[in-house]
């Protein structure tokens, strides 16, 4: 069900009006309502599957010794750190990049370091070099980074026609992490890789991995983070069920850093001007607005001359801001402003005006998330808070009992589904009788 349908519905439903209730404020109920579901529910569930990738965590203290032979890049025995900034969770791409960069300025001023995001293991190239030697730092101050970054085997320097490189194996002590999905909440189910079930381990075992594997045995979780021991050395299907709690609907929007306005505030802008505006809405070009103010030009009387100029968009006073708010429900809709050029810039002219803040994404998608066929749980819910309002309060209660037959099916159903889904309500143990 689409969010603008459910809108409609429980309007309808309620027996509201769209003088009573905006589609703005029907969302708003429709988001409490998809929420209390997912709480009385015990829960909401979805599978997920993870695509994971080795992380690193980099320290200025942190080295190798390297030794190049012939070439423009000859270097003898140097030590190398692998960064000059701390990195926490670096990508192998980011170490790379900090490795090229402290190499070239050891004296390999030339010389390349590549990341493979398809083999995942590291590569120096000295580019015309006849060897490359990579070993543990010899200085006292500097921690061995070797394996973490070449693996526990090392690797190779391969040469070919004059062009010698050194290839290294998978990293021995980095950490394979993948982040949870944004609405993850907790885990409902059994932690799969390639059909075969994980064990939940503490986070200290994921600390420092320190060992290598194409199937992993366990897993942890930290926040929205999942890491997996041994560390895998390909990829491989990680299959899970979770549940998580839908996201707030709200349409995109951008604010003016102006603060402390009401409605009842002179903006600064002179009676029977013209002033102009710019506003980009939902990604599309940027349109010029105009407005003429009459004899009012409190924030009351320039809002309602703005809202009738403005199509696509709508403004208001939130927080003592002036905040423009695209109309396009949830979803992808967005707001970017821009000075107006073709005569005065009214955001410049307001009193008090220095800036634009950082617009707001929508957050939501454009459809009911509660799974079919219960989704009309939360518009049910939406129509009883708006008969309720409205002070029509048999049809509230109807629209409750409706809501609260919904949570109940849709619990007895995932508890009976799947033995990976079952929370919440299970069925009573079959009394035995001894005779």
């Amino acid at each position: 069900m689409t969010l603008i349908q459910a809108i409609a519905d429980a309007r309808t439903w309620a027996r509201a009006t769209t003088s009573s209730h905006t589609d703005t404020q029907v969302m708003a109920a429709i988001s409490d309502g998809q929420r209390e579901f997912a709480k009385e529910a015990f829960g909401l569930t979805k599978e997920g599957y993870l695509d994971i990738e080795p992380t690193f965590d980099t320290r200025t203290f942190f080295a190798i010794r390297v030794t190049i032979t012939g070439g423009a890049n000859a270097m003898v025995a140097t030590d190398v750190t692998l960064t000059g900034t701390d990195r926490d969770n670096a990508t192998g791409t980011q170490v790379a990049t900090d490795l090229q960069v402290t190499l070239r300025a050891a004296g390999a001023a030339t010389s390349t370091v590549t990341w493979s995001t398809t083999e995942w293991v590291f590569t120096i190239d000295s580019l015309d070099g006849t060897a490359i030697v990579i070993a543990a730092p010899s200085a006292i101050i500097y921690a061995d980074a070797t394996e973490m970054l070449f693996g526990s085997a090392g690797g190779s320097s391969i040469g070919t026609d004059d062009v010698t490189t050194y290839v290294g194996d998978i990293p021995q002590d980095c950490t394979v992490e993948a982040s949870l999905p944004s609405d993850y909440r907790t885990m409902a189910g059994p932690v799969e890789w390639n059909g075969k079930p994980l064990r939940l381990a503490t986070w200290n075992l994921f600390a420092s991995p320190e060992s290598s594997s194409t199937e992993p045995s366990h897993y942890g979780l930290l926040g929205t983070k999942m890491r997996l021991w041994p560390s895998p050395s390909r990829q491989g299907i990680c299959h899970f069920w979770y549940e998580y709690m839908p996201v707030e609907y709200a349409s995109g929007y951008q604010q003016l850093a102006i603060t402390g306005r009401f409605l009842g505030t002179a903006t600064g802008l002179a009676a029977t001007t013209p002033y102009y505006f710019k506003v980009a809405i939902d990604g599309a070009a940027v349109v010029e607005f105009t407005i003429t103010t009459a004899t009012d030009v409190t924030y009351d009387g320039v809002i309602d001359l703005m809202n009738t100029a403005s199509i696509g968009c709508s403004w208001s006073l939130v927080g003592g801001k002036l905040r423009c708010t695209s109309d396009t429900l949830a979803g992808s809709s967005a707001i970017a402003l821009a000075a107006g050029t073709t005569g005065t810039n009214l955001f410049a002219t307001l009193t008090g005006w220095t800036a634009f803040e950082t617009a707001v994404a929508a957050t939501g998608t454009a459809d009911i998330t509660i799974p079919a066929p219960y989704e009309k749980g939360p518009v049910y819910y939406a129509a009883h808070v708006l008969a309720e309002q409205i002070q029509d309060y048999d049809v509230s209660d109807r629209m409750f009992s409706q809501f609260k037959r919904h949570v109940h099916d849709y619990t007895i159903t995932k508890s009976n589904d799947s033995p990976k889904m079952s929370r919440g309500i299970t069925s009573p143990p079959i009394p035995r009788v001894i005779v």
